[in-house]
């Protein structure tokens, strides 16, 4: 179930407006149009911790020390994250969400890389 809605959601966000033609995108008012333009930097975003996710859930094979040190995925999940809630909004809700991820990712990759 999970697995369709996230399909879904990564289809309307390809459309880059929800499917809008530009048509229907004159119709809308300004509100909707600063409100979809808020809504971008959290797509981003999202898009983003997604792409560094599916890298962390695929793991790694054998490589040396270092290297893995280096790429963990969850290190470049970390990353991303903190890249990204600075894009947002510093008192909205995804931003200290993600925010807080960070921290607990960027721990988990120091302990992961630790005990590998």
């Amino acid at each position: 179930m999970m697995k369709r809605q996230l399909h879904r959601m990564r289809q309307l966000a390809q459309t880059g407006s929800l499917g809008r033609t530009p048509e229907t995108a004159e119709f809308l008012g300004e509100d909707l149009q600063q409100v979809e333009q808020r809504l971008e930097p959290a797509k981003r975003a999202a898009h983003n911790v997604h792409k560094r996710l599916q890298a962390c859930l695929q793991g790694q094979s054998g490589a040396d020390m270092d290297k893995r040190v280096k790429k963990l995925p969850l290190m470049a999940l970390s990353t991303t994250m903190a890249e990204s809630f600075k894009e947002l909004d510093p008192d909205s809700s995804m931003g200290k969400a993600l925010e807080m991820s960070c921290a607990i990712q960027n721990q988990l990759a120091r302990i992961l890389a630790e005990f590998e």
